[in-house]
């Protein structure tokens, strides 16, 4: 993961020497330029921890509760089985090529029998066995980065989720992927997602805690989410901002990695929240 990070972000370099305006969003980025004593004193901050005095652990930090869509996902019997087979290589979507009535593979699973795609206007597709759904999720771009998925009981409730991870987000100097959890009740796939600008948030106060920097510094332009296995692990690059330039520069020996939790109420947290070694 980390090389395929790596040459993803060599190519946004490479890009943002022509384009010097980002295509991120700026609002879901924490940028730090007082003092790490300022920073904690900060209500917006400090209201999230959780102490060990009111029975946590003090690694385990809350978010606010999933954004739930209201839309549910149904089996589709529009797109056929056929339609699927002539489906074009994930090459094509590393390109960001997308063609009117063809569809682009994403991603598969053996093990599991499941298959995701894409078509000309971005919606995410589930194949599982031979069920089709058409997914409330839309891709936010070109996949650089290979989605993650996978099938199993996150919340601990005795019923499967389908859990899965794509990009939101790329520009000169962002590149996100966020996660989306299904849960199928009834032959309906229901969707939540975690709120990543509390997450944000969290990491950049753990990170201030931890290392007691006082330089200018940003998290939130460059995360990602990764599906791995059992597990949900979603990794922040920290950005030195430097005076007089454009971009950040990224290190990347310096990062804040967690897990990700998802509950039975449809909300996340971060749990063992920790800087990389």
């Amino acid at each position: 993961m980390k090389r395929k990070i790596a040459e993803v972000l060599l190519i946004l370099l490479m890009a943002s020497i022509t384009i010097l305006v980002s295509g991120c969003d700026s609002k879901n980025s924490s940028v730090i330029q007082s003092s790490t004593d300022r920073l904690i004193e900060n209500d917006n901050f400090s209201s999230n921890i959780r102490t060990q005095d009111e029975g946590q652990s003090n690694n385990f930090i809350e978010s606010a509760d999933g954004e739930i869509d209201e839309e549910k996902t149904e089996k589709n019997d529009d797109i056929t089985l056929e339609d699927l087979e002539n489906a074009l290589p994930p090459e094509e979507a590393f390109l960001g090529n997308y063609y009117d009535d063809m569809f682009l593979l994403l991603g598969k699973d053996e093990a599991t029998d499941t298959l995701i795609y894409s078509n000309s206007t971005g919606n995410i597709i589930l194949r599982n066995g031979d069920e089709i759904y058409v997914l409330e999720d839309c891709l936010g771009g070109p996949q650089y980065i290979e989605p993650s998925f996978g099938f199993y009981d996150y919340d601990g409730d005795g019923d499967i989720e389908f859990a899965l991870s794509t990009m939101r987000d790329v520009g000169s100097s962002c590149l996100k992927t966020e996660l989306s959890m299904y849960e199928k009740k009834n032959g309906i796939y229901e969707r939540c997602s975690p709120d990543y600008k509390a997450f944000i948030e969290e990491a950049t106060l753990y990170y201030a805690i931890q290392t007691k920097d006082n330089g200018t510094y940003m998290l939130g332009d460059i995360y990602e989410t990764e599906v791995a296995g059992t597990a949900i692990e979603v990794t922040f690059h920290v950005g030195r901002v430097e005076e007089d330039k454009v971009l950040p520069e990224y290190d990347e020996g310096k990062l804040v990695k967690a897990e990700i939790i998802y509950n039975t109420d449809g909300s996340f947290v971060l749990s063992n929240i920790h800087l990389s070694q």
